[in-house]
C-alpha cells in the first residue's frame, strides 16, 4: 500500500501549489469572473423574483454548484484512473507496441516509395 510520504514527496507538493495558484488565477481572469454569478444563478434555477428570499436562493445556488463540482470531479477522477490503467498496460506491452509500430511505419514507407515510383513513370 502507498504511504503518505510516497504520495506527497518533494516534487508533488510544489506542483500542487502551482496548479492551485494557476487555477485561481485563471478563475479571476477578466474573461471568466464576470460570467460566474449569472452561471451560478442559472445552475441553481434562481430568477430575479426568487432573489427576494436570499437565504433560500443562496442555499439553492450553492447546493447546485456543489453537485456540479462534485460530479465533474468524479468524472475526471474516473477518467484519470481509466487512462492510468491503460498507460500501465501500454508500459507492460511496450516491446510489442514498438515492434507493431515499426512494422506499420515500414508498410507506410513502402507504400509511399512504390506510389511515388509508380506515379513518376506514368505520364
Amino acid at each position: 500500500m502507498l504511504e503518505a510520504t510516497q504520495i506527497l514527496d518533494a516534487s508533488l507538493l510544489p506542483a500542487m501549489v502551482i496548479a492551485a495558484f494557476a487555477g485561481l488565477l485563471s478563475f479571476l481572469s477578466p474573461c471568466v469572473l464576470p460570467i460566474v454569478p449569472p452561471y451560478l444563478a442559472y445552475m441553481g434555477g434562481v430568477s430575479v423574483s426568487d432573489m427576494e428570499d436570499a437565504k433560500t436562493a443562496r442555499r439553492r445556488v450553492l447546493l447546485a454548484a456543489w453537485f456540479f463540482v462534485m460530479g465533474l470531479s468524479t468524472v475526471f477522477l474516473l477518467l484519470g484512473f481509466a487512462f492510468s490503467a491503460m498507460g500501465r498496460m501500454f508500459l507492460q506491452f511496450q516491446d510489442w507496441f514498438s515492434v507493431i509500430a515499426g512494422v506499420i511505419v515500414m508498410i507506410f514507407g513502402a507504400h509511399f516509395v512504390f506510389a511515388m515510383s509508380a506515379s513518376a513513370f506514368s505520364w
